[in-house]
């Protein structure tokens, strides 16, 4: 069982590329449980690394141009690995050899909670003390640009907005629940380390860490609601389970205290069940009255509606046996290429001559040519005349906001989805175009 176990998380990497970073955190884990002798840690390990190296097949001989784009995640995942199992392993057994003594406990315990506290500290103040910035040479960055002035920011293609990350979860749990999380993150690590709540033991450090990193460091465009996903995994799911967590304990403490409140000073006025019953209460508007006010602007907008029925539609126009799309603009490149699984490239800076050779060098190969764009106009502009031009999809859609330091409360309209195309006679170009 400890094998299967080892080898499910650990295959894992065949379909996300840093989970050898969840592993890297596992690893004091597996070691402290090596220090206790508990049995299946050899298996566990054995089973992980089965599944890394098939993971790592993939990367080398499946998925290699993604592995070289993120080179720098992989090369930081794989050395954090490296380093935590070495030194994990190295400590554990010295600690088997010679012992710990006991008398450290509480200094580590201390340690480990007082560092969760200021971690948490820190990025609460972060956004009043820094302005993270990134390259802003990347495509990433000039999309920001572009959006910022939208939102009436002014341009900047370097700004991250990382040091706003805790403030977006608040956007959708509220800043009580947050506030119970790190309380309860806290108490749980100083708890762990004096050797209580051993249930926590292997959850607790892999969340916690992970959930550092990644409000330090978010890695994606903050364009919300887009790159809240990046809190969809761990981070909401973990601060809500660490919250409930705190507001447990909080509300068990609350009914001792009471009893004990009661039997020596007023008996039989409050009954315990009562004040902790209250308690509960208060925690659960606390922390559900945020997110509901959070998400009710949004929760009955529906988004992208009628766009698959035009991409259908877009298909059937289409086909893969004799058709070769050529795209005047970027709008429906990745659906005609991947969905309609019709051959199809964008022409950068279209003219009636570049038109009129590509269509020949296509009808020359035995296919037919068709010349589309996400607009009549952009046709006729090239050179086509009206006649020939044809009309597959005109409609509208309604998408997320795009916002950058505000909460989403709403959808944008997506207009002009259309699909209009020329299937030239004989691969002529647009100057014929215009009489054929």
């Amino acid at each position: 069982m400890a094998f299967v176990s080892g080898l499910v998380l650990g295959v894992g990497e065949l379909v996300r590329l840093d989970l050898v970073l969840d592993l890297a955190l596992l690893m004091p884990v597996l070691a402290w449980l090596w220090v206790k002798r508990q049995p299946g840690v050899a298996a566990w390990l054995a089973g992980a690394l089965l599944g890394l190296g098939l993971g790592a097949l993939d990367g080398l001989f499946v998925t290699w141009p993604y592995v070289v784009g993120n080179k720098d995640s992989v090369k930081l995942a794989v050395t954090a690995f490296g380093v935590s199992s070495l030194v994990s392993f190295l400590l554990a057994a010295a600690v088997r050899r010679w012992g710990f003594p006991a008398r450290a406990w509480p200094v580590v315990s201390a340690v480990g909670a007082g560092g969760v506290a200021v971690v948490g500290l820190a990025l609460v103040v972060r956004p009043y003390v820094s302005t993270v910035r990134g390259d802003a040479s990347t495509p990433s960055a000039d999309y920001l640009s572009q959006l910022q002035p939208l939102v009436g920011l002014a341009p900047d293609g370097s700004r991250t907005y990382a040091e706003q990350s805790l403030r977006w979860v608040s956007w959708y749990v509220g800043w009580p629940l947050l506030a119970a999380a790190g309380v309860g993150a806290v108490v749980l690590v100083w708890r762990v380390l004096r050797g209580g709540e051993s249930r926590w033991l292997a959850a607790l450090p892999v969340y916690v860490v992970s959930a550092a990193i990644q409000l330090w460091r978010p890695s994606i465009t903050p364009d919300h609601p887009y790159a809240d996903r990046r809190l969809v995994v761990v981070i909401v799911p973990g601060v809500v389970l660490l919250a409930v967590w705190a507001a447990s304990a909080a509300t068990r403490a609350l009914s001792v205290w009471a009893g004990v409140w009661v039997g020596r000073w007023r008996r039989g006025v409050v009954r315990p069940v009562a004040v902790a019953g209250a308690g509960a209460v208060v925690s659960a508007v606390a922390f559900v009255v945020p997110a509901a006010a959070a998400t009710a602007p949004v929760a009955a907008a529906r988004t992208e509606q009628g766009e698959i029925a035009a991409a259908n539609r877009v298909c059937r126009s289409l086909s893969p046996e004799r058709d070769t799309v050529v795209l005047l603009d970027d709008l429906w490149v990745a659906t005609v290429r991947e969905q309609c699984r019709v051959p199809a490239a964008q022409m950068i800076d279209s003219t009636p001559e570049k038109l009129a050779k590509v269509t020949a060098d296509i009808a020359a190969t035995g296919r037919v040519p068709v010349i589309a764009a996400n607009g009549a106009a952009t046709l006729w502009n090239v050179g086509y005349d009206r006649s020939v031009v044809k009309s597959v999809v005109v409609t509208t859609s309604r998408q997320d906001q795009q916002t950058i330091v505000t909460v989403p409360d709403g959808t944008k309209l997506l207009p002009d989805l259309e699909f209009w195309f020329v299937r030239p006679l004989n691969g002529a170009g647009p100057a014929a175009a215009r009489t054929g």
